[in-house]
């Protein structure tokens, strides 16, 4: 496979591909309330942050909040002062934009690199996967923290083919970035990948961008940044515990959510179904990955963190985000060389099934997140203003108290001021 080999799909599919991607990712951003315990928490955290102005040390309904890196605070909050509004659409922009600029360099990339088909074919992949266009509608950090790794990984590849350092130091900005917006974690989908790819290609230009200095110190300076600041402030004593629970705890187990070590490749078998199936058909062309040196390095930026991943006890699908930009190329590999068997055995159809059924296939999507969606998960958010409605009725009586505040950070930002919070002993 290289940049000279037939190429299929002419200008109209690709910019039918584009487009339904653009729509995906933006539409329905202000079509339901925020869903689920971690958008609330992100939303409540922002709002705080916008109304008591300190944009060091979050907090979240009133109380300090350091168990992630303030970075999708930051952006959610200048979203929500360039709009002037604290509305879903608003906070949620950031996610949209990374997962616009993500699918961007994907393709990008890929023409780049490989050619238009892959390109393409990696776009539609991603697009029509359910958990990346689903967190790209959401107000939570994978999605950011998926741009900033690809966005590293990608431009130390630009360096290698290019030798120009402005992306090597790109490449390890967007590393500091990363590291402000979930912390060490971020490493594992950069430095592993590149190690492997070195000891397989033995270049000297690798171990040159991988052992950079000053790209480390530049990387590190952004990304602890944050954490010194926050280790001499009063929230310094909380900092151990978050440590303790979000690194090691979830890194050696010991924790509820512990799961099997094949948990992560049966679950990516049904996120990205059906094109996951094309594979498993077409798995003796294994080695097309293989054939030169940017699938090569996509297949390991996919493979290595994968294989990292799935050692650690704590599993959740939102985790292996950042896998699904390189995950798609890999995929693209083999749903290419499946058209090129397909148009052969169907010369005269096969082509047009094959483009009726991707554009079909995101305008299902497309309707999905516009209209159904918002009746699906109606039941979850339905609640919020009769019950708000009630709290107003009733504040000027008695002091307001909610139990367990996790429970209801959804309820805390559409109230808009903190509740104090009592345990069941308190009550």
């Amino acid at each position: 496979m290289n940049q000279d080999e037939k190429l299929f799909f002419k200008a109209p599919f690709t910019i039918a591909v584009l487009l339904g991607a653009v729509l995906l990712l933006f539409s329905g951003l202000n079509t339901m309330p925020l869903a689920g315990l971690n958008e609330g928490r992100r939303a409540l955290t922002a709002l705080e942050m916008i109304r008591n102005g300190n944009w060091l040390i979050p907090t979240m309904n009133g109380h300090i909040y350091i168990d992630k890196p303030p970075m999708l605070y930051w952006l959610m909050v200048i979203s929500a002062k360039i709009f002037n509004t604290t509305a879903e659409w608003a906070l949620r922009l950031p996610s949209a934009l990374a997962a616009f600029a993500t699918c961007g360099l994907l393709y990008r990339s890929a023409r780049k690199y490989i050619n238009n088909d892959i390109a393409i074919l990696s776009v539609l992949i991603l697009a029509t996967s359910l958990s990346f266009t689903r967190s790209a509608h959401r107000a939570e950090i994978e999605i950011l923290l998926t741009f900033f790794c690809f966005a590293a990984n990608i431009f130390f590849f630009d360096f290698y083919m290019s030798k120009k350092k402005i992306f090597l130091w790109l490449s390890y900005l967007c590393m500091g970035l990363a590291l402000l917006t979930k912390g060490p974690v971020a490493l594992l989908f950069f430095v592993p990948p590149l190690l492997v790819f070195g000891l397989l290609n033995r270049k000297a230009e690798i171990w040159r961008g991988l052992f950079f200095g000053p790209g480390w110190l530049l990387m590190l300076t952004l990304g602890i940044s944050w954490y010194v600041a926050i280790w001499f402030s009063a929230a310094g004593p909380l900092l151990r515990q978050v440590i303790e629970i979000d690194i090691v705890g979830k890194s050696l187990g010991g924790l509820s959510d512990s799961k099997p070590f094949y948990t992560y490749v049966l679950n990516l078998l049904g996120i990205f179904a059906p094109w996951t199936l094309v594979a498993i058909l077409r798995a003796k062309k294994f080695k097309l990955l293989f054939n030169n040196q940017p699938t090569t390095y996509f297949t390991l930026l996919m493979i290595v963190p994968l294989l990292i991943m799935s050692l650690l006890a704590s599993k959740h699908n939102k985790y292996i985000l950042p896998l699904f930009p390189p995950l798609a190329l890999f995929l693209a590999v083999f749903l290419r060389d499946f058209y090129d068997w397909l148009i052969t055995r169907c010369p005269t159809r096969g082509g047009k099934y094959f483009t009726r059924f991707a554009i079909c296939l995101m305008g299902g999507y497309l309707l999905f997140f516009t209209a159904l969606e918002p009746r699906i998960f109606s039941y979850q958010t339905s609640a919020f203003k009769p019950l708000i409605a009630e709290i107003h009725k009733v504040e000027h009586r008695a002091p307001i108290y909610c139990l367990g505040e996790k429970k209801f950070l959804q309820l805390l930002f559409y109230y808009e001021r903190p509740i104090p919070s009592l345990n069941i002993n308190e009550v």
